[in-house]
């Protein structure tokens, strides 16, 4: 219900900020610089988690030079957002891209939002997952990319993700599972 996703929304955001404060020691204002790096690819749609979630966000950092009064009264962190596409898109890996977008934008930290490959059915779709240590992309279906982490981009990174494929043998496993 909407009700039930405002909640859940508001719930998320709650621990995101929290995530952060731990992660920077700073707090959602304009002294905060946020990088959402968007993964996955937009064109197949159970890979798009990422993409679609930064075509939703207003970047702000931009705001902050250009419009430092207007910017103050927001309130917000500078937000910057990339969704870099897949290696097989631009041939160039996705960490590569946004290092290079972490060097430009210089945030406190990195929100990588990406699909993942659920351990079972019953979590497609109805679990989000947090971590402060960052990500792999590509790890759940074998397909292991460089990870973005405090390591290799040089800020912390928090990742989100929600599950959106499961493998054959997960799938089978849980029907026979059903099926007694």
């Amino acid at each position: 219900s909407d009700r039930e996703f405002s909640e859940l929304c508001d719930i998320l955001s709650s621990e995101l900020t929290a995530y952060v404060k731990r992660a920077t020691g700073k707090s959602v204002g304009s002294d905060l610089g946020v990088l959402v790096a968007g993964l996955g690819n937009a064109k197949m749609t159970p890979d798009a988690v990422g993409p679609g979630s930064v075509a939703r966000l207003n970047a702000t950092r931009h705001l902050a030079d250009a419009e430092p009064g207007l910017f103050s009264r927001l309130g917000c962190a500078k937000l910057s957002a990339v969704a870099p596409g897949v290696l097989g898109q631009t041939g160039i890996e996705a960490s590569r891209l946004i290092l290079g977008a972490t060097e430009a934008a210089e945030p406190d930290a990195v929100i990588a939002i990406d699909a993942l490959a659920a351990g079972s059915c019953e979590r497609l779709f109805s679990t989000v997952q947090l971590c402060d240590s960052g990500i792999a992309p590509g790890s759940g279906i074998g397909n292991r990319r460089s990870e973005l982490s405090l390591r290799t981009l040089g800020v912390p990174v928090i990742a989100l993700g929600v599950p959106t494929v499961v493998d054959s043998s997960t799938l089978v496993t849980d029907a026979l599972g059903r099926a007694g």
